[in-house]
């Protein structure tokens, strides 16, 4: 019996022994950092409202607006690539016709070209980043095909009414239109003179081309 209870208190010693701790648990991953908010999208480009019998969007792909800015030492053309257009029609006759134009995407001839031509010497694309033309009247020209559309043009904030011949070719599937016309830069604030040797001249002739698909 003597020799049981030192086996008894043995038992007796292990039973009042603490339980072990459980092994801490493992700490939760750090959340991952939320991914940076994209830019905000530009805003779309939109061309001034009209109103016609039937009215047709310019496929901006199959348009071409192109400038030329001269100076006494030469002249660089100048790009229009991202525009958007509307057409008016009554049967297959224009009644109707405005753009939008996104002065940002312009390209000239010369990298520093293009680049000064967005600051504030001449369209100040930070704060006039469209240019716009919309109809106020439209007039059937001598020849066929041929109209004489009055519009406002608006460059850097200014408005101007100025008259623009454009020639419209009608078929099944679509109508595709032409114009050249002349403007003055000194009307829309583009003052920039230029160096006294190289003076910039005023008068800008433009081209343009467009088809709308109906």
């Amino acid at each position: 019996m003597r020799t049981l209870l030192p086996l008894f208190a043995l038992l007796a010693a292990c039973s009042t022994e603490a339980p072990p701790a459980p092994a801490p648990e493992a700490a939760p991953p750090a959340p991952e950092a939320a991914p940076p908010a994209p830019a905000p999208a530009p805003a779309a480009l939109v061309a001034p409202a009209i109103t016609a019998p039937t009215l047709l969007d310019v496929d901006s792909t199959q348009t071409k607006i192109n400038a030329v800015g001269a100076k006494i030492t030469g002249s660089h053309p100048i790009d229009f690539p991202a525009t958007a257009g509307k057409v008016g029609l009554d049967g297959d006759k224009l009644v109707g016709l405005s753009f939008a134009v996104d002065l940002g995407a312009l390209v000239s001839d010369k990298e520093k070209l293009t680049a000064h031509l967005k600051d504030a010497d001449f369209f100040d694309v930070a704060s006039f980043p469209q240019a716009t033309f919309v109809s106020t009247a439209v007039a059937a020209g001598a020849a066929p095909n041929a109209y004489s559309v009055t519009g406002d043009l608006s460059i850097r904030g200014k408005s101007k009414s100025i008259v623009v011949p454009v020639t419209l070719t009608p078929d099944a599937a679509q109508v595709s239109g032409s114009a050249e016309f002349t403007i003055n830069r000194q009307d829309y604030g583009v003052a920039y003179p230029g160096k006294p040797d190289d003076l910039i001249k005023d008068e800008v002739p433009v081209k343009a081309s467009f088809v709308a698909k109906r």
